[in-house]
């Protein structure tokens, strides 16, 4: 174990301890390439960034997945970098092998490779390789997490409903509210058609209007937090955080003992200020490798 983390375990549960004494806590703790622990939460164990990793991996698969050991490929149609992508989330031991196979993978499929690589996989070589060939970096961003919830009740104020649904049904209002095309829309079925058991869609609801709505998915403890949206005239106005609240009680309620987590652009500050509010904290971050892009 390497002394970050080691000195991370040590802290928060002396925190839980109440044993205060004898620590300090640093503002930040850096761990490996780049594995970050920011501010203090008392119901909080370091959660292992692979751990994190793997169950997002799981909460949002491929329609098509082929398992490797240190990494998985994953097709759908174009539909989201993530269902269509080389996904490490170990260190890589043959670099150019593994990019060779990506490269082949996604070719057959009529597709631009692409590879997404989490900064505590420690895969600075594989990630200078890719910028060797060409393949610049996109979307940085950063997977935040949360300890176990504290957390009332699924029903908000001032009128506001958060009603609790099936994926399916969940996937049709999403996709009423962001005009989603009927081809993207199947592709995205066949995605959320195959998260299986843990999965629950949440619509926040004002008036019996869908204002914001958001999927939550539960594997290996960690509840996962995905595709929030709310409607362009409803925002600024705490939808969101309303909706994160019962997103955490439902995940709790269905078994997310070890936390919550979410992912999110790291340019996008208004939300990274809401998520920071309600209690997360960056864990890690990933990138993407395109072809053709600078960087």
């Amino acid at each position: 174990m390497g002394e970050g983390l080691r000195l991370g375990r040590e802290v928060f549960w002396r925190l839980l301890e109440g044993d205060l004494a004898r620590v300090t806590v640093p503002a930040r703790l850096t761990i490996g390439w780049s594995l970050d622990v920011w501010g203090v939460d008392p119901d909080f164990r370091i959660m292992e960034a692979s751990e994190v990793e793997k169950a997002a991996l799981q909460a949002w698969p491929g329609i098509e997945e082929v398992d490797y050991e240190e990494y998985v490929l994953k097709w759908a149609k174009e539909i989201t970098k993530r269902a269509n992508s080389l996904n490490v989330f170990d260190k890589v031991s043959a670099v150019e092998k593994v990019i060779e196979i990506g490269e082949a993978y996604y070719e057959g499929k009529g597709l631009e490779p692409i590879f997404r690589i989490p900064s505590y996989t420690g895969n600075e070589e594989m990630d200078a390789a890719l910028q060797g060939r060409g393949y610049g970096t996109q979307d940085l961003s950063w997977v935040m997490v949360k300890g176990r919830a504290e957390v009332g009740s699924n029903r908000g104020n001032d009128g506001v409903m958060i009603e609790v649904m099936e994926v399916d049904e969940w996937l049709e209002l999403y996709g009423k509210l962001k005009s989603m095309g009927e081809e993207e829309l199947e592709t995205q079925l066949g995605i959320v058609r195959k998260i299986g058991e843990g999965g629950f869609g949440l619509a926040a609801r004002l008036e019996g209007k869908a204002v914001c709505c958001g999927l939550g998915v539960v594997k290996n403890g960690f509840c996962g937090a995905f595709n929030l949206f709310t409607l362009p005239g409803a925002r600024r106005r705490g939808w969101a955080e309303k909706l994160m609240r019962a997103l955490e009680w439902e995940g709790s309620r269905r078994g997310a003992e070890n936390g919550f987590y979410l992912q999110v652009v790291a340019d996008n500050a208004g939300a990274i200020s809401l998520y920071e509010k309600i209690g997360y904290g960056k864990l890690y971050e990933y990138w993407y490798r395109v072809k053709g892009l600078e960087g």
